[in-house]
């Protein structure tokens, strides 16, 4: 679905399997961002991400908007990807590092984008990010699924 496509914003949005998709801009634009650096495969990945952690999240009764984890789930895998590799790190820190920028850069609060941040840096860490905020662990869980 294209941006012009997706329905108006009093529209709740699409659900896949009772799970929610985001439509905010962050979540629009996120979308946007990971189908124009990678191929299908990474960004069909990043949703299935989502959607494992989320349902994972619900089993397990966290609290948490569906928006910061829907966007740490699309851009976990960033740092794979050939604009936003270094050298000189992980990926999980390089995909964390884009992943702060570009929340902040849509006005999301540093503290907002350091949960997502988190979520991503330990995406390949398992048991720490579930003793997280509830934002945190739907990345690392929907990754476990995979």
């Amino acid at each position: 679905m294209t941006p012009r496509d997706r329905p108006p914003a009093s529209d709740p949005g699409p659900a896949i399997g009772g799970i929610p998709l985001p439509d905010s801009t962050p979540a629009r634009e996120a979308t946007e961002l990971i189908r124009d650096v990678t191929d299908d495969l990474i960004y069909h990945h990043s949703r299935r991400v989502y959607l494992f952690g989320a349902c994972h999240g619900r089993h397990h009764g966290l609290d948490f908007a569906p928006k910061l984890p829907y966007v740490g789930a699309l851009v976990h895998g960033l740092g794979l990807t050939e604009k936003f590799r270094t050298s000189q790190q992980r990926f999980e820190l390089d995909g964390a590092d884009e992943a702060r920028v570009f929340l902040t850069a849509r006005g999301i609060p540093e503290d907002r984008a350091r949960l997502v941040w988190e979520g991503i840096a330990l995406h390949t860490t398992p048991a720490i990010p579930h003793h997280m905020a509830p934002e945190v662990a739907p990345v690392t869980a929907g990754v476990e699924c995979m």
